[in-house]
């Protein structure tokens, strides 16, 4: 406290943060805090009025938690949670380690199970490791659109086949802009998230999945903390398979027809 009996808090992140990531909200909340079975501090601030239709919501946290540390490794934050606010918007935002919603969203139908997902992933994918340009964005927004697909198959016991299908005619119906360079009008149409989701299913079926969860947690053990680009990645893709992948990306990340998946 102060001499005029104001009082100051400060929060500290300790790991590295990309400036656009970062948010403030001032208002009366609920604290849901918890330490569930994944073993990271969960943290939740939700409007007073949503606090019994929350769970209905975001109930799979802890699941979705110990789905993504296996396939991507150890969540990289001291804690998670998310920030309901009490407004009314259509997008939810990757802040780091407290992913952003709008009330509006929120009833406790469980509909918004993927997006609850796609943010998450993106702490790993797009908030540990985060872009090196603009260009890059896909690695993002294809990152935590496929992660939806890998909650569903690994915590839900989907077909992965039957998500692929999914995933390829939402990619086949936007195609353009190409991923790999959305330009500055277009970084987050839904190319960039669904057809670069779906690049990153051709590059599992084309190395196998042993080698494509281990490009996964590399990428995230190598560039964590900092940013990276797409050539990275493709490097590391090729590093890892041993196989020569350019005409793989160049055919689902730029211009052009979308090909078949690879059998």
């Amino acid at each position: 406290s102060t001499a005029d009996g104001r009082t100051i808090t400060e929060w500290e992140m300790r790991q590295p943060m990309a400036s656009y990531l970062a948010t403030v909200s001032v208002g009366e909340y609920a604290l849901i805090d918890s330490t569930p079975g994944a073993g990271i501090e969960v943290a939740d601030a939700v409007p007073t009025g949503l606090t019994e239709v929350f769970e209905g919501d975001f109930g799979q946290t802890d699941e979705m938690l110990a789905v993504f540390t296996e396939l991507f490794g150890p969540y990289p934050f001291d804690e998670y949670g998310v920030l309901v606010v009490d407004a009314d918007f259509s997008f939810a935002l990757e802040t780091q380690g407290r992913s952003l919603f709008s009330a509006s969203m929120v009833d406790g139908d469980g509909s918004i199970e993927r997006i609850v997902a796609h943010e998450l992933a993106h702490q790993w994918f797009g908030n540990h490791v985060s872009p090196a340009t603009w260009r890059d964005i896909w690695l993002n927004e294809g990152f935590a659109t496929y992660a939806e697909d890998l909650w569903l198959e690994f915590g839900r016991g989907r077909s992965i086949d039957e998500l692929a299908d999914r995933l390829r005619t939402r990619a086949f119906e936007a195609p353009s802009p190409p991923p790999i360079d959305p330009g500055p009008d277009n970084l987050f149409a839904p190319s960039v998230y669904r057809r670069g989701g779906a690049t990153l299913h051709a590059l599992r079926l084309a190395v196998g999945d042993e080698v494509f969860f281990e490009i996964l947690r590399t990428w995230v053990t190598r560039f964590g903390g900092s940013i990276a680009s797409t050539e990275d990645f493709i490097a590391l893709s090729e590093e890892l398979s041993g196989q020569e992948l350019d005409d793989l990306f160049d055919s689902w990340l730029g211009e052009g027809a979308l090909p078949s998946f690879p059998d």
